[in-house]
C-alpha cells in the first residue's frame, strides 16, 4: 500500500490547514494524536512546538534522511511542474496552486529542520497500513490526509476497507481528508466504503469542512467504533 508521488503523500501541510481539513477544536488539538501516512507534513512538528502529543507514522520514515529530502523534493517539482501544463495531474484548483506550493515549501523546512530530532524522540516512526505496530487505542484521533480515497485507482476498497479498520483499533475516532482521488474525481469507494463500515456496527460520518484544494475537496469522513466513548454531536462543538 505504499502509494503516492515516489512513495511521498502529503506535503507541507501544518497545523493551519489540519484545523480546516478535519475540523478541529481546540479539545480536539488537546487530544493524543496519531497523523497517518504523514508524508512531509509539519503537523508533528508544529505541535511538538506547542507541547502537544503528535506521532507521524509514514513508510517514508524507514529511509535514510539524505533519501527522505530527495523523494519529498521530488514529488515537490512534479506537482509544481505538472502546474505548466493545461491538465493539471493533481487537479488542484487553480486560484489554490500558487498557495499551496508556498506552504508546501514552507511546511517542507518546517518538517525537514523537525525530523532527525524528532525521530530519535519517537515522533516519527516507519509504521505503515495495514499493520500498524501501536496498542488498541493509543491514541484518541487518528488523522489521514491525502491518502486514502486520494489514490482510490491504485488502492482497492478492501484496502481500504482493511486501513480504516486498523486505524479505529489503534484511535477512538479516525479522520480522513478528502474524499476525492488524484485526479479531482469523487473517489467510487466512498458510498461503498460508508455502507461496509456501517454494516460492521462503526460509527460513520461525512462531514463538510471549511477547505479545499480541489473541486468537490471540501468533506472528510469520520469513524469510530460504537463501543468507544465518541460522541458525534460533543465532538461537533
Amino acid at each position: 500500500m505504499d502509494k503516492g508521488i515516489n512513495g511521498v503523500t502529503a506535503l507541507g501541510f501544518g497545523l493551519e490547514e489540519y484545523i480546516k481539513m478535519f475540523d478541529l477544536t481546540d479539545i480536539e488539538l488537546n487530544m493524543n494524536i496519531l497523523d497517518c501516512r504523514a508524508g512531509a507534513s509539519c503537523f508533528a512538528a508544529q505541535m511538538h512546538e506547542q507541547s502537544q502529543v503528535v506521532v507521524a507514522c509514514d513508510p517514508l520514515y524507514r529511509s535514510e534522511f539524505d533519501q527522505i529530502k530527495h523523494l519529498v523534493n521530488a514529488a515537490k517539482d512534479s506537482i509544481q511542474n505538472s502546474f505548466a501544463t493545461s491538465a493539471q495531474e493533481f487537479s488542484i484548483l487553480p486560484e489554490k496552486a500558487k498557495e499551496f506550493m508556498h506552504q508546501a515549501e514552507t511546511g517542507i523546512e518546517i518538517f525537514f529542520n523537525d525530523f532527525p530530532e524528532g525521530q530519535k524522540a519517537g515522533r516519527y516512526t516507519g509504521d505503515s497500513l495495514p499493520s500498524l505496530s501501536f496498542d488498541d487505542e493509543q491514541f484518541q484521533l487518528a488523522l489521514v490526509c491525502h491518502y486514502l480515497f486520494t489514490f482510490s485507482e491504485q488502492m482497492s476498497v478492501e484496502d481500504h476497507l482493511n486501513a480504516i479498520k486498523e486505524l479505529v483499533r489503534v484511535s477512538n475516532e479516525v479522520r480522513i481528508f478528502p474524499l476525492v482521488t488524484y485526479g479531482g474525481q469523487l473517489s467510487p469507494y466512498v458510498g461503498e466504503v460508508v455502507a461496509m463500515l456501517q454494516n460492521l456496527s462503526y460509527g460513520v460520518e461525512i462531514r463538510g469542512v471549511d477547505y479545499a484544494l480541489q473541486n468537490q475537496g471540501n468533506a472528510m469522513l469520520r469513524v469510530w467504533a460504537e463501543s468507544c466513548s465518541v460522541d458525534a454531536h460533543k465532538t461537533n462543538q
